[in-house]
């Protein structure tokens, strides 16, 4: 009776390891270590200890050598039958495991035996198997993202042991063990809930019950926020309380639509050999785990995969905040001299160098960036191929060059394969004023005034004139306003305030206009999103301050504003990464919103928005402070221009003419015939 998981991971441990008994070096026979994390020992416990002679060790029950010799023996975790729960708390998973890998990783740094580094190896490669059977157990989020949290620390001595590149593999073979192990330790859970919200729509289960899901999801996430605000009892009380009716419902569903339950918390990743054969041929993927004291750098393409290891120093670490610095500050004064340009290259040249370049490949056009750490936070279009240059004018800046995107994850980016072209887009745009003032050159500072955000929204009004776009300026643009429309478009564009918190998780949120509204107060969280159904949405596009920003959990990833809309089902998400200025966004996103109607690519839109922006103004406001803090992350959709759709009705049109005029000139030369015989 263990859980649906576990039979199959002994299966496969046991079928692959074999473990001596300590006292008897030539034995052979296979034993099972098995964790007990009830307060009481079981009786199925007591039983299994006493028929396979395991040795009691606190919670642990297993065997072993002990002392300085080398350690032959693996300690394989299964799950205790249903009434034993595994993993409630993340640090004593991670204290149990850990050090027995280190050990293994210890003995070959002393020893340089490939046969230790295979044992290193093959206990890390099990123990991220352990991770993803506790991962689907019946958690709250907020312990999955502490388990993360701890099973992090193993992924990164798992990819240093790699470092070593054993001769018994071959370097493609290092690669997908790498990537595999990359991808598990990245946005997990952000993966589990968007699979769910594709499958949702094509396995039989009533809707009432999933969004009651959805309910008591969103309700967990406030009352977690609520806690992080006031420490109260009731709110505790209430958390719980969910917490429990939220288990229940997955059992439900695990007990009445296993195929759905599998698809959610069972859902296999991609391998790498798959994700390169989704790549076009000038597409490149640079995919970055940062680890205690190395950052991995897996490079992927259509036909090849390369690694590359760089070091982590307390240096690397400055130097990354220093460029964030000089990125997001407007610079003061009304000239740009030379010296401030030439402090901000040494940073870009030198990143550049060292995150892209060993790994850049000559012919590639368009990058996929796949960050962790503190990389998430680089604007990698910012970097500098070069140096020798005066003027940030004429950069040679990395956007020059090259179309970049970022992805949270390679199985998140692929899971469709084909490219997502919407035909005939819908949008929502929503402007935090009216836009009847001029343009000030300012931030958009919390809770004043956003000029330029009605502006945007005019030049977009423009080009997007279709009847089924809806705008709302100033105090129509409500929090209780999106909420009733959002979940019937296509594009959302919201040009309001934004704040991302990096020590709160629920706090990071946009600012709508308040119009003093009994139900919302014109703060959305993200976690507000989760209620909504935004399955329709491809793209939404924020206009508004830091909205990627937001607190790190290590395997989990970044939780922003931007993560909580892909969360909630959107492809796409333009993303900003500091405080911007009002001006330069509103140029920005006109440029982008033409080129968008054109039918370019997301990523490419931007790009050339970017690029426009650059070339047409002088050295301060190509400063990247006014141009680089918006991003693209997610699928690289496109729209079908207006023009396109036209051209294709005129060719139908003009098709049906054509074979019109075929037929009637049949029908008259029949009658023509027709006649002469008469007339014979």
């Amino acid at each position: 009776s263990f859980t649906t998981q576990a039979p199959r991971l002994v299966n496969t441990l046991l079928s692959e390891v074999t473990i001596q008994e300590p006292n008897k070096p030539k034995g052979g026979k296979k034993y099972i270590a098995v964790w007990d994390t009830g307060a009481q020992r079981s009786c199925i416990t007591q039983r299994v200890i006493k028929d396979l002679g395991l040795l009691p060790s606190g919670k642990m029950f297993m065997i072993g050598a002990t002392g300085k010799k080398r350690v032959n023996t693996f300690k394989i975790f299964i799950l205790l039958p249903n009434n034993v729960r595994v993993g409630t708390n993340a640090a004593e998973i991670n204290d149990l495991t850990n050090p027995d890998a280190k050990t293994q990783l210890n003995i070959y740094n002393q020893t340089n035996s490939l046969q230790d580094l295979t044992d290193a190896l093959n206990y890390y490669y099990q123990l991220e198997q352990l991770k993803d059977i506790i991962r689907n157990e019946a958690f709250s989020n907020e312990a999955k993202y502490q388990i993360s949290d701890q099973f992090i620390l193993s992924a990164g001595e798992f990819l240093t042991a790699l470092a070593s590149k054993p001769i018994e593999l071959t370097d493609h073979e290092i690669n997908e063990m790498v990537f595999e192990v990359m991808e598990r330790n990245r946005y997990s859970e952000l993966f589990r809930n968007v699979i769910n919200i594709q499958n949702s729509s094509q396995l039989d289960v009533p809707d009432s019950l999933l969004q009651l899901e959805k309910l008591l999801a969103s309700q967990i996430s406030i009352y977690h926020k609520k806690l992080s605000d006031e420490n109260e009892s009731t709110n505790t009380s209430q958390l719980l309380k969910y917490e429990r009716e939220y288990q229940k419902v997955k059992q439900a569903l695990s007990a009445m639509f296993p195929s759905y339950y599998e698809s959610k918390f069972g859902k296999e990743l991609i391998d790498l050999k798959t994700i390169q054969s989704r790549l076009e041929e000038n597409e490149q993927i640079l995919e970055y785990f940062w680890g205690d004291s190395l950052i991995a750098i897996l490079s992927i393409t259509s036909d090849s995969s390369s690694l590359h290891y760089t070091p982590i120093s307390e240096s690397l670490e400055k130097q990354i905040l220093g460029f964030l610095s000089f990125c997001s500050e407007v610079p003061s004064g009304l000239a740009m001299d030379e010296q401030l340009y030439k402090e901000y290259e040494l940073g870009a040249v030198d990143l550049f160098e060292k995150l892209v370049k060993p790994l850049l490949i000559s012919e590639t056009n368009q990058l996929i960036i796949i960050p962790d750490g503190p990389i998430s936070l680089i604007p990698f279009e910012a970097l500098l191929t070069k140096s020798g240059h005066s003027s940030f004018y004429n950069a040679p800046f990395l956007i020059r060059d090259i179309n970049i995107r970022y992805g949270y994850s390679c199985n998140l980016l692929f899971q469709e394969t084909e490219k997502i072209v919407i035909k005939r887009p819908s949008l929502l745009a929503m402007a935090y004023s009216n836009g009847d003032t001029s343009l000030a050159e300012q931030e958009r500072k919390y809770e004043t005034d956003i000029p330029g955000s009605g502006l945007e929204l005019i030049s977009i009004r423009k080009i997007f004139k279709q009847k089924n776009h809806i705008f709302l300026f100033g105090n129509e643009a409500t929090e209780t306003a999106f909420k009733a429309k959002a979940s019937n478009f296509e594009i959302i564009h919201l040009a309001v305030h934004g704040t991302g918190d990096t020590t709160n998780a629920f706090n990071s949120h946009l600012l709508f206009p308040n119009v003093n509204r009994i139900e919302d107060d014109g703060r959305l969280y993200a976690h507000e999103l989760y209620a909504l159904d935004l399955n329709r949405l491809n793209l939404v596009v924020l206009s508004s301050c830091k909205t990627g920003i937001g607190k790190e959990y290590p395997g989990e990833g970044i939780f922003s504003m931007a993560r909580g809309f892909r969360y909630s089902g959107a492809s796409t998400t333009v993303m900003s990464l500091w405080n911007v200025a009002d001006n330069a966004t509103a140029d920005i996103m006109e440029s982008f919103y033409y080129s968008l109607s054109s039918g370019k690519p997301v990523s490419e839109s931007m790009r050339q928005a970017k690029l426009g922006f650059i070339d047409t103004n002088d050295s301060k406001f190509s400063h990247p402070a006014y141009w680089a803090a918006f991003v693209t992350i997610g699928e690289d959709i496109r729209i079908q221009s207006g023009s396109s759709y036209m051209q294709i009705i005129l060719i139908s049109f003009g098709g049906i003419v054509i074979v019109m005029i075929i037929i009637l000139r049949k029908k008259n030369k029949s009658r023509m015939v027709s006649n002469l015989d008469i007339l014979s």
